[in-house]
């Protein structure tokens, strides 16, 4: 949340509203797309995972992160799979550790 804060400093988040936050992620330039495929998971911890995990476009097909910036497919190759770490808290509840993929 502390990136949408710095880039949104007149956006003050509601307390104990989620769903109002995931609302301003997903309207701000990132891209919150359905879950196609997850491609491995691995435990870091006893409350810590990771996975790999693949998107699908809005269109249905394979979501592939291309060269952005100015920067070529040598420097920045497209790319379809994504890292997040989950994390269990205390009170039993399961929290994604990173914000959706951004598109400048």
């Amino acid at each position: 949340m502390l990136i949408l804060q710095d880039w949104n400093p007149d956006w003050i988040p509601p307390e104990d509203d989620p769903s109002a936050v995931l609302a301003k992620i997903c309207t701000g330039g990132f891209q919150c797309l359905p879950l196609r495929t997850i491609l491995a998971e691995r435990q870091l911890s006893e409350t810590e995972f990771e996975f790999d995990v693949e998107f699908s476009w809005y269109d249905g097909e394979l979501f592939v992160f291309g060269p952005c910036c100015g920067a070529t497919e040598t420097e920045m190759p497209p790319n379809s799979i994504f890292t997040y770490k989950v994390v269990q808290a205390e009170d039993g509840n399961f929290h994604v550790e990173w914000v959706p993929i951004y598109i400048p």
